[in-house]
């Protein structure tokens, strides 16, 4: 039996919600999991189930809370957040039928850790130019104070406008990752 955190995480299992049919195990006799088999029970706490097309709409934009699919008075009902518990455990009494679970995502999980970790950033997202500061100063300042990592593209600017966003850049994020495009020519 695997239980959830508060946040929904489950390690590195994922339960899909699928159950097979066959002995052979081929794919054609995979088929979507039954309400008379859940994959486990979800807990509301605080939190109300709801079917209609519009919250569930908003739902999966709520990409760091664990989402439920439950079985609700015979009808299908999203549980977003609340606690969950896998297989056959013990449940509160007005535990509700998981049919499918989708774990949370966190935006800094994208990716090879090494890429962050070798980088110095949060979130694996680089942005930038290659000419005429159009990424400006502005967007490479924000990238790296929120995590990420912000180029500077000079290419076709005088040396004096390329010192000035190169000083105003390096002042404000100090000790922050950044990078500059430096290709300059004058004719």
């Amino acid at each position: 039996m695997a239980k959830l955190d508060q946040h929904g995480a489950i390690g590195d299992n994922c339960a899909m919600g699928l159950h097979n049919t066959s002995e052979d195990r081929d794919p054609e006799h995979l088929r979507l999991a039954e309400p008379l088999s859940p994959l486990g029970w979800w807990n509301a706490g605080d939190v109300k189930p709801f079917s209609n097309e519009g919250d569930l709409k908003d739902a999966v934009f709520h990409i760091r809370r664990p989402l439920y699919i439950v079985l609700k008075d015979g009808t299908y009902a999203v549980g977003l957040g609340g606690s969950g518990v896998f297989g056959n455990g013990p449940r509160s009494p007005d535990a509700l039928p998981v049919s499918a679970y989708v774990p949370p995502f966190r935006l800094e999980n994208l990716g090879d850790p090494t890429f962050c970790t070798d980088l110095g950033i949060r979130y694996p997202y680089l942005a930038g130019s290659m000419a005429n500061g159009i990424s400006s100063c502005d967007m490479v300042e924000a990238m790296g104070r929120n995590g990420m990592l912000g180029f500077f593209g000079s290419a076709g600017m005088s040396i004096a406008s390329i010192e000035s966003a190169i000083d105003r850049i390096a002042g404000n994020l100090t000790g922050a990752p950044h990078g500059y495009n430096l290709n300059q020519s004058q004719g």
